[in-house]
């Protein structure tokens, strides 16, 4: 099965699509590069799937290297779905992690309180 297939699978809205998303998790390299059109499937595809399928999908995200344009979308979802307490704590964990991964990359992103002095 080729990759971009697993990927439509892993996005469908069956029960066990997350199992596809899952499966794909595993094979894919750390720092895999993700094609575009992949990329933006899964940032849309994320919206409405249950907290332990958006777990997985965040995990592909998570494990890849991603386009720069795409940061911003995947910042807001992260930050959203991170700030959301009715989220699974797994999926909220897993959303932390690549707002972290992605102020590694981007120092500036990291908020510094204001010193008494500057108020």
């Amino acid at each position: 099965m080729k990759i971009d297939e697993k990927f439509t699978l892993a996005l469908e809205n069956h029960k066990e699509s997350w199992k596809y998303a899952w499966k794909l998790n595993k094979e894919l390299e750390i720092n895999t590069e993700i094609s575009d059109l992949n990329l933006e499937q899964l940032l849309e595809g994320i919206k409405g799937k249950g907290d332990g399928h958006q777990r997985e999908i965040l995990k592909i995200l998570l494990k890849s290297s991603f386009n720069e344009r795409y940061l911003t979308p995947l910042f807001d979802l992260s930050l959203d779905i991170w700030l959301n307490i009715k989220k699974k704590s797994s999926l909220r964990i897993t959303a932390y992690q690549i707002l972290i991964k992605i102020t590694n990359r981007y120092p500036c992103l990291l908020y510094t309180s204001p010193s008494p002095r500057d108020l």
